[in-house]
């Protein structure tokens, strides 16, 4: 029994993908951005009808019913937990997603478009992520 234990040798490939520090940056930023408001809209879910009720008395007429309300916080919930999960997969370098999270920026970036009462740099956060990881695409699997 005269055995050697050799070391293993690492096949090293001479084309591993990184990922670059700016797409790093973005992924981080929209961890914590989708992460909040998932939370939030998930708390606002719960408690859509003490919002309705605020909203009823500091505005002169009742503008929304507790089911728009709820639809609103749900809606919201859902787009923005794809968000998280795309910026997930964005991290993974994953071109999947991306696509959610372009999938869910647009979407919320075009109800928030047609609500007068939103302001724009909102908007722009959206729109801007969108393009700013889209300027990685090419390095995406």
């Amino acid at each position: 029994m005269n055995e050697e234990i050799l070391p293993i040798h690492k096949k090293i490939t001479g084309h591993e993908k990184t990922r670059p520090v700016l797409l790093s940056v973005l992924c981080i930023f929209s961890f914590i951005y989708f992460g909040f408001l998932t939370v939030v809209f998930l708390v606002g879910i719960f408690y859509s009808g003490t919002i309705t009720e605020v909203i009823d008395q500091y505005a002169p007429e009742e503008i929304f019913t507790k089911t728009q309300i709820r639809m609103v916080f749900t809606g919201g919930f859902f787009l923005h937990l794809i968000g998280l999960s795309g910026s997930i997969m964005l991290w993974k370098l994953r071109k999947s997603g991306y696509y959610l999270l372009a999938f869910a920026c647009l979407i919320i970036a075009l109800f928030q478009i047609f609500r007068p009462d939103i302001a724009v740099t909102t908007t722009a956060v959206y729109i801007l992520l969108v393009l700013l990881c889209g300027i990685f695409f090419k390095r995406l699997s």
